[in-house]
């Protein structure tokens, strides 16, 4: 099991430092997904369609 941080432990300059350099729409995260999904399709295919019978 994965322990916690509690909510009194600050976060790391590092990783402030890290999100704030990433430069990108609102909604980047959540597209993250479907940009990889649209972007393997592109490269080898829908492999849904060609593993269904």
């Amino acid at each position: 099991m994965t322990e916690q941080p509690s909510e009194d432990e600050p976060v790391p300059e590092g990783l402030i430092a890290l999100i704030g350099s990433i430069q990108g729409p609102a909604d980047l995260a959540e597209r993250h997904d479907d940009y990889l999904r649209e972007r393997m399709e592109r490269r080898f295919g829908n492999a849904e369609r060609s593993t269904r019978r």
